[in-house]
């Protein structure tokens, strides 16, 4: 049972994705980045590799899809065709497991089963709280938020606030109704900061996304920008599942590389207007 090997091992660290994502760049990249003999970086690769497959997690897996897709394929969308193609594969993609979470008879609990109910787990619904217990959450909230005050649905209601979710839940041990904090981001940001900060969420990814996007000539700034992007919109997919930014237990180590690359393009930047102000006096 895959629960008796999460219960040992863990449920799977998403910086680990990050890493090997990184590793495997490195391998077949022309430009190298990481400054370590091949064979213990191989080695380094497998491990990392066995802990995501150990770790049977769904976001672990979306997330190393995701920054492999941006550090390798994503200059590539300047091509219409390739365009075209990543969205029919989407598609397909979409239909199909929601396709199969309808007639599959894979075995409940097991892996597969997850994998096929993924969808179903996060749908706002209250058909099923024991099998859907995010769907619920965001069931609740969205209630809530739509029986809010305006000023409410615009400012929220405070950092303190706890959803109530109308049934007790043991976590850790101890019972509760009312929780403070859930897995999807968006209802989170919503109600306790109202839509004015659900705006600001997205303004922030957006200032991020405009401070480190560079299509520069040089080798590693465009390896930066494409390995922001990435982060950029794991953070934002994975507000559904796991709160993204929210959840700092899982995404700290995305934030401080967005922070670390952040502070790159601004020392890059500011170099690269000091070389151009050179050269103009240079010329006059």
């Amino acid at each position: 049972n895959y629960l008796n090997i999460r219960g040992e091992v863990s449920k799977g660290v998403l910086v680990v994705s990050l890493a090997l994502a990184l590793c495997v760049y490195h391998f077949f990249s022309s430009q190298k980045i990481i400054k370590l003999p091949s064979v213990l970086l191989g080695l380094i690769s497998i491990i990392l590799f066995v802990s995501i497959v150990l770790s049977f997690s769904r976001t672990v897996w979306l997330v190393l899809f995701i920054m492999l897709f941006f550090l390798f394929g994503f200059h590539l969308l300047r091509y219409w065709y390739i365009k075209l193609w990543v969205i029919l594969c989407g598609v397909i993609i979409v239909v199909l497991v929601a396709w199969f979470s309808n007639i599959s008879g894979a075995e409940e609990k097991s892996f597969a089963w997850k994998l096929l109910r993924s969808i179903d787990e996060i749908s706002s619904d209250d058909s099923d709280i024991h099998k859907n217990w995010r769907g619920y959450e965001s069931y609740r909230a969205a209630l809530v938020y739509n029986e809010s005050m305006l000023i409410q649905k615009i400012f929220g209601h405070g950092a303190g606030y706890s959803l109530d979710m109308e049934v007790y839940v043991k976590l850790g041990g101890m019972e509760y109704r009312y929780i403070p904090w859930l897995h999807n981001g968006y209802w989170y940001v919503l109600l306790k900061a109202g839509a004015f900060g659900f705006l600001f969420y997205f303004i922030f990814f957006w200032l991020a996304w405009r401070h480190t996007s560079c299509n520069g000539k040089v080798f590693f700034t465009d390896f930066a920008s494409n390995l922001s992007l990435g982060i950029i919109v794991t953070l934002m997919i994975t507000t559904i599942i796991t709160a993204g930014a929210y959840n700092k237990t899982s995404l700290m180590q995305f934030l401080l590389a967005l922070g670390a690359l952040s502070q790159y393009f601004s020392l890059y930047k500011r170099k690269a207007k000091v070389i151009l102000v050179n050269r103009g006096n240079l010329l006059t």
